[in-house]
Parts: structure tokens; C-alpha cells; sequence
């Protein structure tokens, strides 16, 4: 970390940041509120990795700004109040299973960042809650298996049909050439 990164923020500048977490959290399909606490610098660059790699953020900021940037993106002020301790919070736009993911495998790991909670498209959920999530299937894994179970039975209605279609023809095909073999 710089010198830049050390240096506090000033009033313009808080005010530009939470404008900009609360339009990014306000699109955002999850937030996911975390304990940071003990993650090194390189730990800290691995997980900011591991997160852009599924699309997704992961910023550290004061509590007080994180509340208003919530509370800016519509959430709730129940949720918000939660807000505790040193929190970075991950968030996404795009899938959030995946993020689940990431997270709980590197607290799996590295025992940190620790899942506090999170808000899974404008609802809470609790760490079990992200824990169990964290287990289901990707979206595009799901939507995969939905238009498998929709295709199958339509590729056999197609066989099905197609086969009620030949008969006749092989029918008409036999009798033509039993018609050919007896002139």
C-alpha cells in the first residue's frame, strides 16, 4: 500500500465514494458483508483475484460509509445497523453463487474473510444461508441441466415422430416392390 492509500479521505472525496457504492450496490444482485481482520496485503490481492475472476468486487471501506452507501442503494436500515467491526464487502452484478463460492472456499482455507452476511437481491441472508448457497450449482450449471430436462423429452418426441412417419413409407416401399416382383 502507498502513501495515497494511507492518507485519509477528504469530505468530497467520502461523498464521491459512497456515490459510487451506491450505484454500484444498488445494481448489484449480492452484497456480501465480510470480516476482513487478519487477511495480508497478498491475501487481500489474492482475493480481489479470485473475485474479479467471477465478475465481482470487493472493497474495504468504513462502516459509516458502507451504512449510507446501503442505506443510498435502498437496503434496508436493519440490515444496515448490522454493519459492525472492520467490514469489505463483496458484490456483484452477475451470478451470485459464484461469489458465494469464492468466499466460502477461501474462509474454508484461509479462515478469512470471515461471511458475516449478506443481501441476496434486496433480502438478508445469514452466513449459514451463504454457506448453503455457496454449495448450490453456478446459474449457468442450472440452466444447462433446465434445457437438458426440456430437450430430452423433445428429442424423443422428434425419434417418436419420425419413426410413425417411416413406417408408412416402408409400408408403401414394401408393396411397391412386392408389386415389382410379381409382374
Amino acid at each position: 500500500m502507498g502513501k495515497e492509500d494511507e492518507r485519509l479521505l477528504t469530505k468530497e472525496e467520502k461523498k464521491v465514494l459512497v456515490k459510487d457504492l451506491s450505484r454500484q450496490f444498488s445494481g448489484s444482485t449480492l452484497v456480501l458483508l465480510t470480516d476482513f481482520r487478519g487477511l495480508s496485503v497478498l491475501e487481500m490481492r489474492d482475493v480481489r483475484k479470485k473475485l474479479q475472476d467471477v465478475n465481482a468486487k470487493f472493497k474495504v471501506a468504513k462502516n459509516t460509509l458502507l451504512r449510507l452507501a446501503l442505506k443510498n442503494a435502498g437496503i434496508d436500515k436493519t440490515i444496515t445497523e448490522r454493519i459492525v467491526l472492520p467490514t469489505a464487502v463483496a458484490y456483484t452484478a452477475d451470478d451470485p453463487i459464484k461469489v458465494m463460492k469464492v468466499i466460502v472456499d477461501l474462509e474454508k482455507k484461509l479462515k478469512k474473510p470471515k461471511v458475516k452476511y449478506g443481501i441476496l437481491e434486496g433480502k438478508f441472508v445469514d452466513a449459514d444461508k451463504v454457506t448453503e448457497y455457496a454449495k448450490l450449482p453456478s446459474k449457468e450449471v442450472i440452466l444447462a441441466r433446465i434445457v437438458g430436462g426440456i430437450s430430452a423429452p423433445l428429442y424423443g418426441l422428434v425419434r417418436v415422430l419420425t419413426d410413425v412417419l417411416r413406417k408408412p413409407v416402408y409400408v408403401l416401399n414394401a408393396i411397391k416392390e412386392n408389386k415389382v416382383e410379381q409382374k
